[in-house]
Formats: C-alpha cells, sequence, structure tokens
C-alpha cells in the first residue's frame, strides 16, 4: 500500500527578506511566489504588514546580529589600534541598473567638517559604485575606501559588521538598512539627508509599487531624529530602530 504525505509533513520553506523597506511596498517579482513559505524580516513593522496582507511573517531582529565578524578579534582590535578614532561613512548607493545621483560634492564638505573630530575616515561603498570609479572622489579627499562586498556574498555582513565595529561615529546621506544596524551594534548615527535622484534603466521598475507619501512621512521622522550630529544614542532613536528593525 503505497504511503500518503499530506502536506503538513513537508519541511517548510523559508524566504529572507534583504532589509528594509521604506514605502510599505509589496514587491511581485520578490512576493508573488511567497504564499506558501514563511517570510523572515527583521522588525515588527514589516511583520505587521505581511501578515496584515495575507503573509506568514516572523520577525527575528536584526540581521547582522546573527552574523560571524569577518576577523578576529586580535585582527579587529590590532586595526583599530592603527586606524584610531573612527567615522564610518554610508554614501547612497546604486544597485543594478539603477544609479544614485546627489551633490557629491555637497556630501564631501559634510564628511571633512565632521572629521576633524577623528583619526580616519572609512567610506564604504557599494561593489558598483566601485566599478563606476566613484571611489576617487573619496580617495582624492584622503579617506579610505571600503567594502562590504556583493550583497549576494555570504560574508557581506561579516565584513560590514567589521567595519561598523571599528567605528566609533557613523553617517550616511539618506535612509538604508545600514541606519539600524550602527544603532543596533551600539554605534551613533548622523543622517545627513540629501536629495536623492535616480538614473538607469531599472529605475520604473524598482519604483513601481512605491508608496512616496508613506516614504516621505518616515524620512520626515527619521530625520527629525537623526538629523542633528551627536555621539550619543537617545532613548527615541533606539526605539524606532527597534520597531523597524527589531531587537
Amino acid at each position: 500500500m503505497k504511503k500518503k504525505f499530506h502536506r503538513w509533513w513537508l519541511p517548510r520553506k523559508y524566504v529572507v527578506e534583504h532589509g528594509i523597506f521604506w514605502s510599505d511596498d509589496l514587491r511581485d517579482s520578490e512576493l508573488k511566489f511567497c504564499r506558501d513559505v514563511v517570510i523572515i524580516t527583521m522588525g515588527q513593522q514589516r511583520k505587521d504588514f505581511l501578515n496584515s496582507h495575507g503573509y506568514n511573517c516572523i520577525a527575528i531582529g536584526p540581521f547582522i546580529k546573527y552574523a560571524n565578524y569577518f576577523y578576529s578579534s586580535n585582527k579587529r582590535q590590532e586595526v583599530k589600534k592603527r586606524l584610531g578614532k573612527v567615522l564610518l561613512v554610508f554614501p547612497s548607493h546604486s544597485i543594478e541598473g539603477v544609479d544614485a545621483v546627489f551633490n557629491g560634492r555637497q556630501f564631501i564638505n559634510e564628511i571633512k567638517n565632521r572629521a576633524k573630530q577623528f583619526d580616519n575616515v572609512l567610506v564604504c561603498l557599494y561593489w558598483k559604485d566601485i566599478l563606476d570609479h566613484r571611489e576617487k572622489e573619496y580617495i582624492d579627499c584622503g579617506f579610505t575606501v571600503v567594502t562590504a562586498g556583493h550583497r549576494s556574498d555570504s560574508y557581506f555582513l561579516s565584513r560590514l559588521k567589521d567595519l561598523i565595529w571599528l567605528s566609533d561615529m557613523t553617517m550616511s546621506n539618506t535612509l538604508g538598512t545600514h541606519l539600524g544596524y550602527c544603532i543596533s551594534l551600539g554605534k551613533p548615527h548622523y543622517l545627513f539627508l540629501q536629495d536623492i535622484s535616480w538614473a538607469g534603466d531599472k529605475v520604473e521598475e524598482e519604483m513601481q509599487n512605491c508608496n512616496k507619501g508613506i516614504y516621505e512621512k518616515r524620512l520626515f521622522t527619521f530625520k527629525r531624529l537623526f538629523g542633528t550630529y551627536t555621539t550619543v544614542i537617545s532613548d527615541e532613536q533606539q526605539e524606532i530602530v527597534e520597531y523597524y528593525w527589531g531587537k
């Protein structure tokens, strides 16, 4: 007699979201095959949103906390001793088919203004921006350009965790997953918001499900909380990071 297998006997399938979705979009390309799987995300905000739209989602907190460091403790201490007090910078980055466009000179001037308090500045670029030769303007200013690599690299988060560990202060010019990662690892973050536009043959595809109203509202909130330079993480900052990224 043939043994019958019921669906619930089969192992569950899981998918892991990449980062924070600032406009509460439901991208068909990413979610259309996810009705019968468990979606793993970071924070309560995204979990509640997806579950309210019929998905099965669980929140596990900032993904970076699950990553091992890339280098050993001794190696990190050695590098930290050489670098001294570090400002880690995250410029808005491009992705495949979409280029980030912003006033680079204005951003560099702000970095220089803040760099006076530090021994070294590390500028973390995405691999595509390095291939597009965007590192030169930072190197010409005496900054050190670093990268965590490709987002699909299994060591991406480990490298990023090392870089944040080496920092004393972090800053960026746009909202991104990096902000919550920095705060969750105990490093203050300064958000020097700039007008960012996008160019490339995949801009329309990436933006088609974006709710601009929701995005602008959240942008205003994060600007209020992180738009003033301070080396202390406030309770309000910690609370909003825990809501979007978990803890």
